[in-house]
């Protein structure tokens, strides 16, 4: 063995590293070859694994190499499928407490909603509908009702009234009922105007033609 000094350039201690020949390089590597050939021959030999066994064969093939067998196993599939053929489907599994079903069936209301009563408002009618007209009494506080051909007054509601309040008030939207209500009464306004006012006119013409009368007696 040869040594070779070398100085460490931190602490300048001198340092000692081997160094080998090629001789004694090859003798221990050719030592080491004979150590693992000894001892791999010194030990037990390893048993080998055994082969994987080959799967099944098939119930058909099975079937098809023993007759006997294989038809015992088609009856018995086949008497098992008639079974399941015969055996009646499972009913629906209810839903539980808290689920989403269970929620929806108790939250569905058993009868649909009746539908919200209207009451008659006398106010949202016009006051003259088919000959009936509305009249206000001061001493009772209330409405009643006057037929202005026949001469007859009640206190109950005329049909009239109530049928103009379910066609333009209850079956229709507050805007379009406002706007039929405001129409009828104008043209209800309209008329009684031009009633008065033919009355006036027919008035003056009465008195015309009694002054006419009167100034003709007069000149005679």
């Amino acid at each position: 063995m040869i040594r070779k000094k070398s100085y460490d350039e931190k602490k300048l201690i001198p340092k000692v590293e081997p160094t080998f020949s090629p001789e004694v390089m090859a003798l221990t590597v050719d030592r080491r070859r004979k150590a693992a050939a000894t001892a791999a021959a010194a030990a037990p030999a390893v048993p080998a694994t055994p082969a994987r066994p080959a799967r099944r064969a098939s119930t058909t093939g099975s079937s098809a190499a023993s007759p006997a067998t294989g038809a015992a196993g088609a009856g018995a599939a086949a008497g098992a499928g008639g079974a399941a053929a015969a055996a009646p489907a499972a009913p629906p599994r209810p839903a539980k407490p808290g689920s989403l079903a269970a929620g929806a069936a108790a939250a569905a209301p058993e009868h649909e909603a009746e539908p919200e009563m209207v009451v008659f408002d006398p106010t949202r009618t016009p006051t003259l509908v088919g000959g009936w007209e509305r009249m206000y009494d001061d001493t009772n506080k209330a409405y009643y009702y006057e037929h202005i051909h026949e001469a007859t007054t009640q206190w109950e509601v005329p049909e009239v009234f109530l049928t103009w309040f379910a066609d333009n008030v209850v079956n229709q939207s507050p805007p379009e009922a406002e706007r039929r209500l405001r129409a009828a009464q104008s043209a209800i306004d309209a008329a009684a105007a031009a009633a008065v006012a033919a009355e006036v006119a027919a008035e003056q013409a009465a008195v015309r033609q009694f002054f006419s009368i009167l100034v003709l007696f007069q000149r005679v």
